[in-house]
């Protein structure tokens, strides 16, 4: 048996991360769904681990900074005391309109944190113990340079970063990645 050749490891965006923001617009205005209004997004994933109790304490400082509705994606499993709308069972449509629409953006989802980034949204992302296994949200908010934006889900009492999301470091991460990706995947697909 020969040696195997090496091939070097390269980091590339998410393939969300490849269309831009007005790519989703089409996507986005066909949703079924379209609050009206200004609202915070909450979207979390219980199945891998549990974002309490950071969830609930996030929940409360960001209603109370914003003071606007709360609208959450899946079923309510938080024990956030305040009036949460709940929705559930959504499409691809809904999906890109709520994330494009809302006002800031809570989620322990990749694909949460993603979209908060294809539009821009301030957010706040709840990350699992490293320990887990499962550090995609957290080394992918620290290679943007934007780590100030995830808190640890056992957190006790966590605070929300309350400065400037995207600021010029962190834009010019994203588009530097986003380059980068697309120029390897070019390449590797001649």
């Amino acid at each position: 048996m020969g040696v195997s050749p090496t091939i070097p490891l390269t980091m590339t965006c998410d393939p969300t991360m490849l269309l831009d923001s007005s790519e989703y617009d089409e996507i986005a205005e066909r949703s079924e769904i379209k609050p009206t209004g200004k609202y915070i997004l909450c979207y979390f994933l219980d199945y891998a681990f549990n974002p309490e109790p950071a969830l609930t304490k996030v929940l409360e400082q960001i209603q109370h900074k914003l003071n606007i509705p709360i609208v959450m994606l899946g079923q309510r499993k938080s024990n956030f005391n305040g009036e949460i709308k709940v929705i559930n069972d959504i499409g691809p449509c809904e999906f890109a309109y709520l994330m494009k629409h809302a006002e800031y953006v809570l989620t322990s989802s990749f694909h949460g944190l993603m979209f908060s980034l294809i539009n821009r949204k301030p957010f706040t992302a709840i990350i699992p113990d490293p320990k887990s296994g499962d550090c995609r949200i957290k080394d992918m908010l620290d290679y943007l340079k934007m780590s100030k934006c995830y808190i640890q889900a056992d957190e006790a009492n966590p605070k929300i970063f309350e400065g400037k999301v995207y600021e010029d470091e962190a834009e010019n991460s994203i588009k530097s990645l986003i380059t980068s990706s697309q120029k390897y995947l070019k390449e590797i697909c001649k």
